[in-house]
């Protein structure tokens, strides 16, 4: 009976981490965005018309101001009760983590605006391109903005018309990467948005660790 409690322990706190919701406060566009007219359709669902694209600044629980980009255009940005999970769950979310490793944080640091414009356009075109319920885009796969359910057009940086097509280059050829990395979802019952940043998230290894540590703790306590 006692290791059936402990070993229940165990399972709580290694799904803890993803499972148990804090506030997400929306924070609004970092200076690295610009702006597109985007049109998508198909069973996901439809919308069109003209939204920001780049990086997204925000907070979650006590943790320090952090920043990511959209994977779910059919909502708005909001405040509220928010869970931790990560990309895997995603439509073509293990390459949307790998080019979020690789090329957020450089954008991010740089404030290239241009880079993470192209790189939000191209998020979206592998989440509703990518073939359903893969986890990692084909090596057949290339991101077009100009065919398929998503499309875009009227790109822009700084008001000035801007051709992604050199960053595009840049994440074909990184198709073939793997990543999950953590995403941001709204506690079941909201209408927020869901976002993805270039944090990975604890290994098995990691939470293990921290699960018998804390098993640990309970032993001591009980005694």
């Amino acid at each position: 009976m006692l290791m059936n409690r402990f070993g229940f322990s165990i399972i709580v706190l290694t799904t803890a981490a993803f499972a148990s919701a804090d506030t997400f406060l929306y924070q609004g566009m970092a200076p690295n965005h610009g702006t597109a007219k985007i049109h998508l359709s198909g069973s996901v669902g439809s919308y069109d018309g003209n939204v920001y694209i780049g990086e997204n600044k925000f907070t979650y629980g006590s943790e320090p101001q952090t920043y990511g980009y959209c994977v779910d255009i059919l909502h708005a940005a909001g405040n509220g009760q928010a869970f931790k999970s990560d990309t895997g769950s995603l439509n073509g979310g293990a390459t949307i983590g790998y080019l979020l490793q690789k090329y957020a944080p450089t954008f991010h640091d740089n404030v290239d605006k241009k880079g993470s414009a192209a790189l939000q356009l191209a998020i979206w075109d592998i989440l509703y391109e990518a073939p359903t319920g893969n986890i990692q885009a084909t090596t057949a796969y290339s991101i077009n903005l100009n065919a398929g359910n998503f499309k875009a057009d009227t790109i822009k940086v700084d008001g000035s018309t801007f051709d992604p097509s050199t960053y595009f280059a840049m994440f074909n050829a990184d198709l073939g990467g793997s990543a999950i990395t953590t995403r941001y979802e709204g506690h079941t019952g909201t209408s927020m948005q869901s976002f993805a940043s270039a944090a990975p998230v604890p290994e098995p290894a990691t939470l293990a660790a921290l699960a018998v540590g804390a098993v640990g703790l309970l032993r001591r306590r009980k005694r």
